[in-house]
């Protein structure tokens, strides 16, 4: 059997999973379900927002959540789920992100002349355009404490990491990328260390610094810092969340991550200690995940919430669904 507790399985596509207080909040591509943390296994859930169209990303921002499909960027009251506002888009959001000063940032699905929009998240009026860029990814994530986000190449080889920040125009700018292009792994798995974030952890468990990094030769972004040293050798990360001053990562069975079985072997959940570089608290478990699509530590950092593609065909993600399951340290 599964270890932890399940909060829903679904059958949908799961876009995210946010955790903020006592509750949780999931999104696939039918809409939107708030969950009470500490409910009974089974129970349901404390809101629904059902979508029109299929949603393809979301955004959170504690009060509001974002989310968008193939026509429209909408904005949710994170409390009652009823929609704020909701507004046409210029291109299809393939990933989007919150920043401060009430605006999102949508970026859309094409890797080629990709124009990142900026929006009013109060009323979606459109506030600037970024110039086109090219093969730099398409997952967007928030750096922490700044009005900046990175991507990532995922389909193309080398991989890199990506920086942008926001002008006070509201237009996302590029600041500069991995200088080492094919020198170590690169995927979508990472996570941010501080707050305000200063180091991406790799899910190879590398240290880059971006603190202060212009793009330029004196100032590059992503410089290697180390590493954390906590990783098993032929072992990565298959999900990873940075909370306080802990990282938060599962550690996969094998060395290439879609090869890990958690569930006929058990896999890893650790807290470490980035600062001392110590794994404080691990537990072993079991749960039939292919691709975590969200790891989201509890403000006490003892429970962990896991939302997961369910185990199967890794060419076919949107036959298996998905579940989300709360993993407890002693």
């Amino acid at each position: 059997m599964p270890d932890g507790v399940e909060i829903v399985r679904g059958t949908a596509t799961l876009l995210d999973v946010f955790v903020e207080g006592d509750a949780v909040w999931v999104v696939d591509s039918s809409g939107v379900s708030k969950f009470a943390l500490d409910a009974s296994a089974g129970a349901g859930p404390l809101g629904r927002w059902d979508s029109p169209r299929s949603l393809l990303a979301a955004a959170f921002a504690g009060t509001r959540l974002a989310v968008a499909d193939g026509a429209k960027l909408s904005v949710l009251s994170a409390d009652t789920l009823e929609l704020e506002v909701d507004g046409n888009v210029v291109e299809p959001c393939a990933s989007v992100v919150f920043v401060s000063g009430e605006r999102l940032v949508c970026g859309p699905a094409n890797d080629w002349d990709r124009i990142f929009y900026t929006y009013d998240a109060l009323t979606i009026d459109l506030l600037a355009s970024s110039q086109p860029f090219t093969y730099n990814g398409i997952p967007m994530r928030k750096v922490p404490g700044a009005d900046a986000f990175v991507t990532v190449t995922t389909d193309l080889s080398p991989s890199d990491f990506h920086l942008y920040r926001l002008a006070e125009t509201g237009e996302v700018v590029f600041v500069g990328e991995s200088p080492y292009h094919g020198d170590f792994g690169v995927s979508d798995v990472y996570a941010f260390e501080g707050d305000p974030a200063t180091q991406l952890v790799s899910h190879e468990g590398l240290l880059l610094d971006f603190d202060g990094c212009t793009g330029q030769q004196a100032a590059p972004c992503f410089v290697k810092n180390g590493a954390l040293g906590t990783l098993p050798e032929q072992r990565s990360f298959l999900g990873m969340a940075s909370h306080a001053d802990s990282l938060f990562a599962v550690v996969g069975n094998s060395a290439y991550a879609y090869e890990a079985d958690c569930m006929n072997t058990p896999c890893r959940l650790d807290r470490i200690d980035v600062a001392a570089r110590e794994v404080k608290d691990s537990l072993s478990f079991r749960l039939p995940l292919q691709g975590i699509v969200r790891l989201a530590p509890r403000a006490d950092g003892r429970e962990v919430i896991v939302g997961a593609r369910v185990a199967g065909d890794r060419f076919d993600t949107a036959a298996r669904g998905y579940f989300v399951s709360r993993l407890a340290f002693e």
